[in-house]
C-alpha cells in the first residue's frame, strides 16, 4: 500500500510540478535502488526515519547517521530488530567515512544532514556536504550520491554552489540537478 502512496504522490508531482515531496523522493530513490545492483543504502540525516523506513524492504544493509541524539534514539527504538539497519549517532562527517571503509561494493548514498531549525542539530557548519563528498571521493567505490535540497547549493551557510560542487567531483562523477535532487552518476563504475 505505501508502494502506491508513493506512486501516486510520484505522479501528482510529476503533473504539478513544484518541489517533490518525501514520498516523491523515496519512489525516486527506491526505483533507483531496485534497478541496480547496490550493496547497501547509505544516508546522512536520519531525521524521524522516513527515509530508512522507505528501505528497510528493499536494501541489504541500511547505514543512517544523525546528530541530534534524540532523533538518533528515536530511530533506533523505531528499528529496533531490523538486523541490516544500522542508526549511528554522530557527526556524519566523522561517521560517514567510517561506514563507507566497510563497504564492500558501491551504495547508494542519500545525504541529507544539514540543520532545518527548530530541534534539528546543527554541528560546526549548518551543512557538512563538503566534508561528506571528500569521504565519497575517497572511497575505492564508485557510488552513486543523491544530494537532497539542490536549492540550498548556493555558496552560503557551509554550502557549495553547483558550479563548485561540480567542481568537485569532476573527476569521478557527473551531475545532474532534478526535483530539487542532485544526483551524482559515477563516470565509471569500478
Amino acid at each position: 500500500m505505501k508502494q502506491v502512496y508513493r506512486y501516486l504522490h510520484y505522479l501528482f508531482w510529476r503533473l504539478n510540478g513544484g518541489l517533490p515531496n518525501g514520498y516523491v523522493k523515496q519512489f525516486i530513490l527506491r526505483k533507483a535502488f531496485k534497478t541496480n545492483d547496490f550493496y547497501a543504502f547509505i544516508e546522512t540525516g536520519t531525521h524521524r526515519g522516513q527515509m530508512v523506513a522507505a528501505f528497510r524492504d528493499v536494501a541489504p544493509a541500511i547505514y543512517s547517521v544523525e546528530l541530534s541524539d534524540s532523533y538518533a534514539q528515536a530511530a533506533k527504538k523505531r528499528f529496533k530488530g531490523l538486523d541490516h539497519v544500522r542508526i549511528i549517532q554522530g557527526n556524519s562527517a566523522e561517521q560517514l567515512p567510517l561506514i563507507l571503509n566497510q563497504q564492500h561494493g558501491p551504495s547508494l548514498i542519500w545525504l541529507d544532514a544539514h540543520y532545518s531549525g527548530g530541534d534539528t542539530a546543527k554541528g560546526a557548519e549548518d551543512s557538512p556536504i563538503s566534508q561528506e563528498i571528500k569521504a565519497v571521493l575517497e572511497s575505492p567505490y564508485r557510488h552513486f550520491v543523491c544530494i537532497d535540497d539542490a536549492r540550498c547549493f548556493d555558496g552560503s551557510d557551509g554550502y557549495p554552489s553547483i558550479a563548485e560542487l561540480k567542481l568537485m567531483l569532476r573527476t569521478k562523477y557527473m551531475l545532474e540537478v532534478k526535483a530539487d535532487v542532485i544526483f551524482c552518476y559515477p563516470k565509471s563504475l569500478e
